[in-house]
């Protein structure tokens, strides 16, 4: 499972870069069935909010989703 980590945090992070600075991610060890998940966040590019998406690793097709820029306020109820 650590080859499959590696690239659902490789992938998820390549995809980030254009909207996160110096990303950090955590990646469920195993996503679902059929997707690697993982949530990236860091400092949006240009801003100073701090932000986390969610990224889709498809583990067929290997294409990768981001979901929209979830600011910390949007995650205040997690805490």
């Amino acid at each position: 499972w650590a080859e499959f980590q590696a690239e659902v945090s490789a992938a998820c992070l390549k995809a980030a870069e254009s909207a996160i600075e110096t990303p950090v991610i955590v990646v469920d060890p195993y996503g679902s069935e059929r997707f690697g998940l993982a949530l990236v966040s860091g400092r949006a590019k240009g801003a100073e909010v701090r932000i986390t998406q969610i990224c889709v690793f498809d583990k067929q097709t290997k294409a990768v989703e981001l979901g929209s820029e979830l600011d910390d306020e949007a995650l205040d109820g997690l805490n």
